[in-house]
Order: C-alpha cells, then structure tokens, then sequence
C-alpha cells in the first residue's frame, strides 16, 4: 500500500523540476532569473548588481526567445500580437530611460511567452522565489548584512533591506493573492490568519497603509467567495462593475486630477487623505501634459533611495503616484488605452470562465492603481501574466474541447 503524503496545512507546496514540463524549461529560467534580479535589484544589494541590467534583460530575453522557438506554436493571432508588442517595446525604448521604464516593455515579452503555460503553475512558482527572497532580504537587514533604513519624521517607517518602505510589502501582497488564487474554494481560515499575521508584520514595520488595506480586503473576500462566489456572479451589475474597473478606475483618476480644487472642501480633505497625489498629478498634468506617444525624459521625485542609500533631498518632491497619469504621460496615452482594453478584456475572460476570484483581484488592481504605481512591475504583480493568458492563450475553453482535452478546470489553473 503506498504511504499518503500530507499536504502543507497552508498548502505551500515546493515547485520540483517534475512540475515544468521539458518545453517549458526555458521561460521558467528566463523568468526566474528575472524575478531574482529584479528583487535584490530593490533592494541595498543593488550596488552589487544594478550596472549589469542590460546584460540581464538582454539575456532574459534571449532565453524567451530559445522558448519560443523550442515550443513552435506560433499562430497568425500569435504573430499579430507579436507585432503589436514589438512596436509598443520600439516605442518605450524610445521614450524610456534606465532599469526601470524598460522592464515595462520587458514585462511585455513575458506576457506573451507565457500565454499557454498553466497560470496556477506560474504563481507557485513565483510563491517560491519571491518568498525566499524576500526572508532572505529581510534577515540580512536585521542582523546587518544590509541597512535597515529607517525614515525620519512624522511618519516611522522601516525599510527592511529595500530602498523604499513600500517594496517589501507590495512583494508580501502579491505573493498573498496568488495564494488566494492558488487556493480558491479551497482557502481556510487557517491559512487567511497566517498570511493577515504577516502582511500585519510588514504594515507595522513599514506603515504601508493601503498595500495592507487592500490585502486584507482581498483575504476576507477570499473566504466569502469560498461559500458565496456563484452569487456574485449572479450579480451582473456587480460583475459588470469589475469587468470595467480598470476603466472606471482610470476614467475617476483622471477626472478627480484635472478638475482638482484646493478651494473646493471636499477635494481638499481627499487630497489630504491620499497624502498630495491629487495636487501633485495635476501639477504634472498642467506642467508636462500628456502626447499620444510619450514624453523623453520624464524626471519625477519621489522619497525612494538610490543604491547608496542616499534620498533627494534638492528638489521638490513631484513623484505621480497614480500609474493610469504616468503611464499616460510616460509612454504616452495611445499606450494607456491599450493597457486598459487589453485588461479589460482579460476582465471580461476571466468572468465568461466563472473565475470570481481572478476577477475580483484584477479589480483589487484596477483600484489600487488609482493611488500607487509598484503593481506595473512583473515582480510585484504577476497577475500581468494571469491577464496575458486569457488575451493571448490560443486555447479557449468550450465543452468540444473540455471533452478533448479531458480539462476539468479552467485552463488558468
């Protein structure tokens, strides 16, 4: 009789090489290098590191290349979108500057390189690498190997080994959600406690209050979902309401930007609860504006350090906040609609497959965009590739081929 193995009581389970199929093996390297750099790229080991990006990113890619070229499932819906990613990635190179502008279009490539493997084995394999990283990043700063940064002034804040207080838990949260994801119906109250103890853990050391907020949000939502998700889906305002969040999302934080007024109270008192991005986006708007294509040489300031732990402290503080107003006067606002329709379509997927849980953390995204950035990064936010798989994935899952393929979930799990 053979023994039964137990599963984790979190269920946590260590990605083996057994999991990664042979034509996989590439984009799986590819991406987890990428993970790895990007990370202690945030982190004070980046002056050890921060000079060879071009070299990483150019050989991440090389790798996806390989991939592609090992799997050979190009078809004419592939190389359209190749094509249009190809022109958006000409068109952030020629707007974008350093290591992190480029791995937008980075991010770009992995979307489509990933758009048929398995979502739910992408996200535990990203559970893995950035949970190790970040314990390892955040027991060096505590023992000394690397500064734990503390802010000065009103507001405490730890930095834990990064270069800004904000980055170790956006990396908590993101592994949280793909928890949820991974888990669904299956969640447990249990395992909710545990990961609500650690992003507690992060929040209290950082005081990142809407990462925490939003995550929280998420794990209650996650335990109701497990009992009443086919309700919510009966609710076809409430599902329409978050197949368009990204674009009501942008559409309030444009509106509320442009047309903000320190004399009007209401607005006044909103600016002040989200700490001056309302003020700060319209100030950006009114001096740089917004093109179709981008604007070269965008330079906003922000309270992030560089890799010697050194903060601006000559110039004003001018950082928008907002990744809908950035994105739109970075790379441009044709750019901006793009992302939006592509997520929205994803949005749309997501809901025509059932999948409540997906759809709800992409509207989690939708809002969080409105006040913070981080989410645009594939390291923080692999739920980019979630999106790409139900745009670009040639499979579509009907009853002819559920019976083919033998397929009893969705093919993102």
């Amino acid at each position: 009789m053979r023994k039964r193995i137990k599963k984790p009581r979190f269920g946590f389970r260590l990605p083996h090489l057994t999991m990664i199929d042979k034509n996989e093996l590439f984009f799986f390297l590819s991406y987890g290098i990428y993970l790895i750099y990007m990370v202690l790229n945030a982190t004070f080991f980046a002056i050890y590191i921060n000079s060879v990006w071009k070299i990483v990113y150019v050989f991440c890619i090389g790798l996806l290349v390989v991939s592609e070229l090992i799997r050979n499932r190009m078809t004419w819906k592939s190389l359209l979108s190749l094509g249009i990613i190809l022109v958006l990635f000409l068109n952030i190179l020629r707007v974008g500057q350093g290591l992190s502008q480029n791995a937008i279009a980075v991010l770009m490539f992995y979307m489509f390189c990933s758009r048929n493997i398995p979502f739910r084995k992408i996200s535990k394999f990203t559970m893995v690498i950035s949970g190790t990283l970040l314990v390892f990043v955040v027991i060096s700063s505590l023992v000394g190997i690397i500064p734990n940064y503390m802010s000065k002034g009103g507001r405490q804040r730890q930095y834990l080994g990064f270069l800004y207080a904000l980055y170790a838990p956006t990396l908590m949260s993101n592994i949280t959600l793909l928890w949820i994801y991974s888990k669904k119906e299956k969640i447990t109250v249990v395992g909710a406690a545990f990961f609500l103890l650690l992003n507690l853990f992060f929040f209290v050391k950082t005081n990142s209050r809407l990462c925490f907020y939003l995550t929280v949000l998420m794990l209650l939502l996650g335990l109701l979902l497990r009992r009443y998700g086919k309700k919510f889906l009966r609710w076809k305002i409430l599902c329409l309401g978050m197949i368009l969040s990204f674009v009501l999302a942008a559409g309030l934080s444009f509106l509320l930007t442009a047309h903000y007024q320190p004399s009007i109270s209401w607005m006044s008192a909103l600016n002040k609860a989200l700490e001056s991005r309302l003020s700060l986006g319209r100030n950006s708007l009114a001096q740089i504006g917004m093109k179709p294509f981008g604007i070269e040489g965008i330079k906003w300031v922000g309270n992030g350090l560089n890799i010697y732990g050194e903060k601006n402290t000559t110039d004003a503080y001018s950082y928008v906040d907002c990744y809908y107003i950035q994105i739109a006067q970075r790379f441009g606002f044709v750019f901006l609609f793009i992302i939006i329709g592509f997520l929205t379509i994803a949005c749309y997927r997501a809901y025509k497959k059932n999948d409540i849980y997906l759809l709800c953390i992409f509207s989690i995204l939708a809002v969080h965009f409105v006040i913070d950035d981080l989410y645009m990064y594939l390291h923080y936010n692999t739920f980019w590739l979630a999106a790409g798989t139900l745009v670009l994935s040639r499979k579509h899952v009907t009853c002819k081929n559920l019976l083919k393929l033998k397929l009893t979930r969705s093919y993102l799990s």
